[in-house]
């Protein structure tokens, strides 16, 4: 370990060995929010991306800020605003307004980027040749930290719980000491258990009620919270993952379950993720009429694997297998091959039968 510096320069080293705290809310909740977001950056793939636009970033910007404006700019190349980049396509997210269409839909985005010649105000629509286009992650432009920040909270809540239950599992009973003396020797005694010897506590009074008493902790009640905090964190994994298409299964039933009872959810595990996709395949059909290019999505990863699973069960409701026996008959009049019976060697014993009769003559 190196030795700590007084500026402080060493602290972030430091932090490495430091141990986890599962008390600190606040760092705990943004873990969890980035390790869905994480998981939830490769829903969708895309081809055709120029390479202005990262798909990292396309999809970052999507799921967090629930709306992108791709729009044809050239942006400053060095920090000193003295030389512009090349002119491309690139996606920006900023707030929106305007005047509301005839089904109060937003018409204006305010974009301020600093890479950009400044803040913007641009038009963006359905129609061509507006300043921008526009793609929303969903069709009521929430995004995915609404529900991300839920499930990363309830889990923060129950690590607490987990974290709670199982230092209270250490705590088998409690001892009672009624005077200093007794109290050291109980902690001499549980240190020699601790280290494999037998010990005795030495009391002020022979009276048990007075001098050392004893009470059980643990109880049935306390066991069986571990178990329904292992089903609850679960239940919250599971849950956070069928809302986005994956079929993770939280069935709490401790006896084995059929394939019926893990099949019951897979009707509601596609409507989000299949409207996010739509919503995707809209915004990327008007940039590619307004900017002349050829970007495609569809679904990746596992939930590439959730879809074609979701095609050939409906392609097969029965769960027949097997192909389908044809209606030919068999030709009856093919020929059927027999095994050829060799012929009796007359000619050969006769031949040997002449060769004796010679030779006594």
């Amino acid at each position: 370990m190196p030795n700590t510096n007084p500026s402080g320069h060493d602290t972030w080293y430091m932090k490495l060995f430091s141990s986890y705290d599962f008390l600190d809310k606040e760092a705990r909740f943004n873990e969890y929010v980035q390790e869905y977001l994480r998981i939830f950056n490769r829903m969708f793939k895309y081809n055709g991306l120029p390479e202005t636009v990262p798909q990292r970033k396309l999809e970052e910007f999507l799921q967090t800020q629930a709306i992108v404006f791709p729009m044809e700019c050239q942006p400053w190349k060095s920090s000193d605003f003295k030389e512009k980049a090349e002119k491309g396509l690139y996606v920006f997210f900023g707030g929106y307004g305007g005047t509301p269409d005839v089904y109060y839909e937003m018409t204006v985005a305010n974009i301020a980027n600093p890479c950009l010649t400044g803040s913007e105000n641009v038009k963006y629509n359905a129609e061509i040749g507006k300043d921008c286009a526009v793609i929303f992650n969903d069709s009521q432009k929430q995004g995915l930290l609404p529900l991300i920040r839920k499930y990363s909270a309830l889990q923060v809540e129950a690590d607490i719980s987990f974290y709670d239950a199982m230092i209270n599992l250490r705590i088998q009973s409690l001892i009672h000491a009624s005077d200093d003396r007794t109290k050291a020797s109980a902690e001499l005694f549980l240190k020699r258990i601790e280290e494999g010897h037998l010990g005795v506590i030495f009391g002020a009074s022979l009276d048990p009620e007075t001098a050392l008493a004893t009470k059980p902790f643990v109880t049935g009640g306390n066991s069986n919270a571990l178990t329904q905090l292992i089903e609850t964190k679960q239940y919250l994994k599971a849950s956070i993952l069928n809302d986005l298409g994956l079929n993770a299964n939280y069935n709490m039933k401790r006896e084995r379950i059929n394939t019926a009872e893990t099949e019951l959810n897979n009707d509601g595990l596609l409507p989000l993720v299949d409207d996010m996709l739509k919503c995707r395949e809209e915004g990327l059909a008007m940039v590619n009429a307004m900017y002349g290019l050829n970007i495609t999505v569809e679904k990746d990863s596992a939930w590439e694997f959730r879809q074609l699973a979701a095609e050939v069960d409906a392609a097969n409701p029965e769960g027949v297998d097997g192909e389908p026996e044809s209606d030919q008959e068999p030709d009856a009049a093919a020929p059927e091959e027999t095994e050829e019976t060799p012929e009796p060697e007359t000619e050969e014993k006769e031949e040997k039968e002449d060769d004796g009769t010679e030779k006594t003559e």
